[in-house]
């Protein structure tokens, strides 16, 4: 049996915590997420980065102040936000997150064997919930709580 691959440390965080490797696990519309390891808590997180570069002014502030508003979150129904800087030198800003690695919706529906019918309710009925909720949350002033 082959051992895997050795992770090679690429980058680290300004204050040295986090230490980025070269695994790529995912990729969205505005940003890529790399495998990093938390060097105080001994655990592997998420270290996300949006690239700066192909943005106007406005989303680039868009952009800081939505972290700054997930600095301040904590609820367990949402993913753990710990740090967030600018990297300057690459354009970007690089945030850190904790690691959800039980991969992407589409993966798990491929490898079950529900029907579109049922997904289709599922999601009608349960976003429908969060989204209320959330407006809730957001409205009642929970921001500003944390």
């Amino acid at each position: 049996m082959q051992s895997p691959d050795p992770l090679v440390e690429v980058e680290t965080s300004p204050d040295g915590r986090y230490v980025r490797f070269d695994k790529h696990i995912g990729r969205g519309s505005y940003k890529d997420v790399w495998l990093a390891y938390d060097s105080e808590t001994g655990s592997q997180v998420a270290w996300n980065t949006v690239n700066l570069t192909r943005m106007s002014a406005s989303e680039q502030k868009r952009i800081s102040g939505e972290t700054e508003i997930l600095k301040r979150l904590s609820h367990t129904h949402i993913m753990k936000f710990y740090e967030a800087w600018s990297n300057e030198e690459k354009q970007q800003v690089c945030f850190i997150t904790e690691l959800l690695n039980a991969g992407t919706l589409r993966q798990y529906f491929l490898m079950t064997a529900i029907k579109l019918k049922v997904i289709k309710k599922y999601v009608m009925v349960n976003c429908s919930t969060c989204c209320l909720w959330l407006l809730n949350f957001c409205l009642l002033g929970g921001v500003d709580k944390f």
